[in-house]
């Protein structure tokens, strides 16, 4: 119980000792949490993009059935890049896979 008291007693003061260095200098205060505020968004801002490129998961039913589609061309180049209507031929074959997944909606 004493040391609960004297933690509270303590926080009172370093709370005190705050107000009076503010007060002497308020332009060193103001900048001091300016710079806190721009690191803690900064830091806030990198989680979020990191979350939603690398940990959020894919936007699709059965993202474990992607793929992708290759053209081969007859050199043996490989283009890694197929269009809307090539896709919608590929759809429309019946050598095709079995189901073609679409992105959800966010």
């Amino acid at each position: 119980m004493i040391r609960i008291v004297a933690l509270i007693r303590n926080f009172r003061e370093d709370m005190r000792f705050a107000a009076r260095q503010v007060r002497r200098a308020p332009a060193y205060a103001i900048f001091t949490i300016l710079v806190l505020a721009l690191g803690i968004g900064t830091v806030t801002a990198m989680f979020t993009i990191s979350y939603g490129v690398l940990l959020k998961p894919l936007p699709f039913r059965a993202d474990h059935q992607l793929f992708d589609v290759v053209e081969s061309t007859a050199k043996g180049d490989e283009t890694f890049a197929a269009s809307y209507p090539e896709i919608t031929q590929l759809q429309q074959e019946p050598r095709a896979l079995p189901t073609w997944h679409l992105p959800r909606t966010m």
